[in-house]
C-alpha cells in the first residue's frame, strides 16, 4: 500500500461522482450510465448502503460499498456487513488495489464492530485467497407452466390474494421470520431494504402479493418481475418468497400459475432444502453455490454464540489469517451455555485457515467436511477434541440469499 494511498468514506459529491463512474464501468458497461444511475439509486439508498474509495490523493483507485446487518448465527445475533460493489477503474488494475481496499476496509469493519461479512463473488478463486468461504448452495429452477401445474394441480387452500404495498412490510417482515425459524446466517432486513431490493428489483419495479389465510392473517408473499424477450417469449422470475406453512407455499405457487395466458416459462431461486425439489415431476434445476462468508472477529463471534448447556470444555485452537489478522491462537472454555476465549501460546489441538473456521462456526460446513478436504489440521486419533468440535459446531441450514 503506496505512503499517500487511504481508504475514505464517499461523502463529496465529487467523490460520489468518481465512485459511480468506477461502480457502473465495473457492473454496468454494457448499460448507459444515466439509465443505470436512475437504477443504482433506486437500489440503494445513502441511508442503507456506505460508499467507500481507496485514494491516491484525489484520484480513486479502488471501489467498495457495504450494509450494514445483523445475521442470526446459533442463537445469537451477529453484526454482519454485506460487501459489494467491489472493483477497479481499468487504468489501475493489476496492482493490487482492489486487495488493498478489501484489507482496508475489512480493518474499519471490525473497527465499527462487524463480526462477519458475507458477499457474492465474481470470483470464488479470488476471494478464497483472502479468507472468504462458501456459505451454501441454492438450486434455481426453470419452470413451464404445465410444470407447475403439476405442483398445485388438486390444491384447494386460500384464494384470497392482494398486491401487497410497503405498509405490509412488517406483515410481510413477520412472515419471513417464520419462514427462516430453522435457518442461520439470514440477515435481518433493514425498511430500506423491503423498499430498495424487494419491491424495487434493480432494474424495475416488481410485482408484490401476498395470500391470506381465513383469519385474515398474511400467510405468505411473493414477489416477481416479467421479462419480454421478444415474440412472446416472456419469462416470470420470483425474486423473493417467504410462506409459514406449505399450504400457504402450495397457494404461492397456484398463483403463479395462473399467469399461464402471458408467460412461457417461471424462473425461482430457493434453498437447495426446498420441498419444490420433491413435488416437481419435470423441470430445470441448477445448483449452484451461494454467496461467501468470513469472520472479522474470532474471539467476538465464539463469546457472542449461545451453546448447550450441557457442553463443558476446554481447549486451545488456532485460527490463521495473515489477512487482516483476525484470528490468533486462543485458548478456549466453554460452560454453562457461555464461551470464554483468551489468547494463548499453548500448542493448539485443532488449527485452520479462517474461511474454513468461519464456516465451521456458522454451520456452513461440518467439521468432518473440513477435515475431509484437508482444511484442519488435528489429530483425528484425538477422539475428544474431534468430538467437542462437533458438539460446539454441528451444521446448521444457512439461510443467505439476499444478494448485496
Amino acid at each position: 500500500m503506496g505512503a499517500s494511498c487511504e481508504l475514505r468514506e464517499i461523502r463529496t459529491e465529487e467523490e460520489r461522482q468518481m465512485w459511480r463512474g468506477s461502480v457502473h464501468y465495473a457492473f454496468a458497461l454494457d448499460q448507459a450510465y444515466d439509465e443505470w444511475l436512475k437504477q443504482h439509486e433506486r437500489s440503494a439508498s445513502d441511508e442503507m448502503e456506505i460508499k467507500w474509495g481507496y485514494f491516491s490523493d484525489n484520484t480513486l483507485l479502488a471501489s467498495a460499498s457495504h450494509i450494514p446487518y445483523q445475521a442470526p448465527v446459533r442463537g445469537a445475533l451477529l453484526p454482519m456487513a454485506g460487501v459489494s460493489n467491489v472493483g477497479t477503474p481499468p487504468e489501475y488494475r493489476r496492482q493490487g488495489h482492489a486487495e488493498d481496499i478489501l484489507r482496508s476496509l475489512m480493518k474499519v469493519l471490525r473497527e465499527r464492530g462487524m463480526v462477519l461479512t458475507c458477499l457474492w463473488p465474481f470470483s470464488r478463486r479470488f476471494y478464497r485467497r483472502y479468507g472468504w468461504g462458501n456459505a451454501a448452495e441454492y438450486s434455481t429452477y426453470a419452470l413451464t407452466m404445465p410444470d407447475l401445474r403439476q405442483v398445485t394441480r388438486g390444491y384447494s387452500g386460500s384464494r384470497r390474494f392482494s398486491r401487497l404495498s410497503l405498509d405490509d412490510v412488517e406483515a410481510m417482515a413477520a412472515v419471513r421470520r417464520d419462514y427462516l425459524a430453522d435457518y442461520d446466517l439470514a440477515p435481518i432486513r433493514p425498511w430500506d431494504w423491503w423498499r430498495c431490493r424487494v419491491f424495487w428489483d434493480w432494474q424495475q419495479w416488481a410485482h408484490v402479493y401476498g395470500i391470506w389465510d381465513d383469519e385474515g392473517v398474511l400467510s405468505g408473499y411473493l414477489a416477481y418481475v416479467v421479462k419480454d424477450h421478444g415474440d412472446w417469449q416472456r419469462e416470470l422470475r420470483v425474486t423473493d418468497i417467504a410462506y409459514r406453512d406449505l399450504a400457504a407455499y402450495r397457494g404461492l405457487l397456484s398463483f403463479l400459475q395462473t399467469h399461464d395466458s402471458q408467460v412461457r416459462e417461471m424462473k425461482i431461486s430457493l434453498f437447495a432444502s426446498d420441498p419444490l425439489f420433491d413435488w416437481l415431476s419435470g423441470g430445470k434445476i441448477h445448483r449452484q453455490a451461494g454467496a461467501m462468508i468470513r469472520l472479522l472477529d474470532v474471539k467476538s463471534a465464539l463469546e457472542s454464540l449461545a451453546y448447550p448447556e450441557t457442553i463443558e470444555l476446554t481447549m486451545n485452537l488456532e485460527v490463521l489469517d495473515d489477512f487482516v489478522a483476525a484470528g490468533g491462537c486462543f485458548k478456549l472454555e466453554v460452560a454453562e451455555g457461555k464461551a470464554r476465549v483468551q489468547s494463548t501460546d499453548a500448542t493448539p489441538e485443532a488449527r485452520m485457515p479462517i474461511g474454513a473456521f468461519s464456516q465451521l462456526l456458522t454451520g456452513c460446513r461440518s467439521l468432518d467436511a473440513l477435515i475431509r478436504t484437508g482444511r484442519v489440521d488435528i489429530d483425528v486419533s484425538n477422539v475428544r477434541i474431534l468430538n467437542q468440535l462437533r458438539a460446539l459446531f454441528p451444521p446448521r441450514q444457512v439461510g443467505m440469499m439476499d444478494h448485496f
